[in-house]
């Protein structure tokens, strides 16, 4: 892999191996095999696309960390890295089904995009996260887990696991 982590106080930070080229080197490789259909070099990247390349990029080298090995990914955009359109969901959820489902867990993943050197644009994180403990309906971490659920339900034919991503959620309710 063209990349390494370290860890600086509880931070990860992914730096390309052995150099910056050798991790545009990975992600460049990792889209081909997605089957991506690349830009024209004078389309302009907008916001959404760069943002979708983030997530790819994030959810790419999370599949290769052990730590992520026991968990299921749910990315929102990660797998269409440059639609220049971007859905609302959570952009990653990392869903670990434990053996007992009191010890089940799940990672809520949010990336930032930016090219501006002061990095500010993270700051957006924190509304982010505010808003899924808000009390606006349409972004609370229940309604976004809904997604997730409906995935398992109708897509992987996973029922059983809803309610125990309810539970994840803090609520009682299970599939539809």
């Amino acid at each position: 892999m063209g990349f390494y982590s370290e860890d600086i106080d509880n931070v990860v930070l992914w730096l390309g191996k052995p150099d910056c080229q050798a991790g545009h080197r990975f992600i460049l490789e990792q889209l081909q095999q997605l089957g991506v259909v690349f830009l024209s070099s004078s389309t302009l990247v907008n916001n959404s696309v760069a943002g979708n390349l983030g997530e790819f990029t994030a959810f790419r080298l999370a599949q290769q960390d052990a730590n992520f090995e026991n968990y299921k990914p749910f990315p929102a955009n990660a797998l269409n890295p440059l639609n220049r359109i971007s859905k609302s969901d959570l952009d990653i959820v990392w869903i670990r089904f434990a053996e007992n489902s009191r010890d089940d867990l799940a990672i809520l993943q949010e990336v930032k995009t930016t090219t501006n050197p002061t990095l500010a644009y993270a700051d957006n994180l924190i509304s982010d996260y505010d808003k899924l403990f808000g009390e606006d309906s349409q972004f609370t971490l229940h309604t976004r887990l809904w997604a997730i659920k409906n995935s398992l339900e109708f897509t992987m034919g996973r029922s059983d696991l809803c309610p125990r991503v309810s539970e994840l959620a803090g609520t009682k309710w299970g599939c539809l």
